[in-house]
């Protein structure tokens, strides 16, 4: 008779045992404490006015990788999952000068900040033509 009051609760113990051996073998890895990526973000607006710029494409680049974003309504971009590097990061837009700003470092779990200011481009409006009905070389002058 002990050996069965002995034989239920060991049993209850080793299903116990064997339930939690499961959930940690079983269990997905945790990530490290902290991310292995940062993020690029910032403002993009006209130099003269200060406004912000829609549609602006966005770029950086380093050794490691290559990442792109345009700039929403509010001239306001993100690009997220960026490995940690020293970029160089290129703004672009129709009627703009191209801007390029070297050096912007991103670290892990962290945001970089590349705001920048774009200056308009000059237009050529006309171009003149002259043609003389004489020669360059005048022989009697």
């Amino acid at each position: 008779m002990s050996s069965a009051l002995f034989a239920a609760p060991l049993r209850r113990v080793a299903v116990a045992m064997l339930a939690l051996l499961l959930v940690v073998i079983l269990a997905p890895p945790r990530p490290a404490s902290a991310a292995l990526t940062g993020q690029i973000s910032g403002t993009v607006r006209d130099d003269a006015s200060g406004k912000p710029l829609p549609g602006v494409a966005v770029t950086a680049r380093s050794p490691s990788g290559g990442y792109q974003a345009t700039t929403d309504a509010k001239g306001q971009f993100t690009m997220i999952g960026v490995t940690p590097d020293t970029y160089t990061v290129a703004y672009e837009l129709a009627g703009y000068e191209a801007l390029a700003v070297q050096g912007l470092t991103v670290l892990s779990d962290s945001t970089a900040q590349a705001d920048a200011r774009l200056t308009k481009r000059l237009r050529q409006i006309v171009s003149v033509r002259s043609r003389s009905t004489s020669g360059a070389f005048q022989p009697n002058q």
